[in-house]
């Protein structure tokens, strides 16, 4: 999946950074281990976090995506959030 580079992408990856952003229950570790792999980008954890990112605006800021791919919404949505903003900003 082709990653774009832009100010507010590099942000949506540094939010996420600092925050759990993938949880797992301890019954379905290998599954969720499953799951990030599929995200997994060679050049680093920020792009492998924008990927993830990426991903559920994909499938429509989902919840159920979420919830499947053992991903915390809430760091998402303030991922989200900074975005709206920052392109807000840009805007001006």
């Amino acid at each position: 999946m082709p990653i774009a580079h832009g100010p507010p992408n590099k942000v949506i990856a540094f939010t996420l950074s600092n925050g759990k952003h993938l949880v797992a229950p301890k019954d379905k570790q290998a599954l969720a281990d499953q799951k990030k792999a599929k995200f997994n980008q060679p050049e680093g954890d920020h792009l492998t976090l924008l990927a993830v990112y990426n991903s559920w605006k994909n499938n429509k800021f989902s919840n159920a995506w979420c919830y499947e791919n053992f991903v915390q919404i809430r760091t998402l949505k303030r991922a989200q959030d900074v975005r709206k903003q920052l392109l807000g900003i840009m805007d001006r």
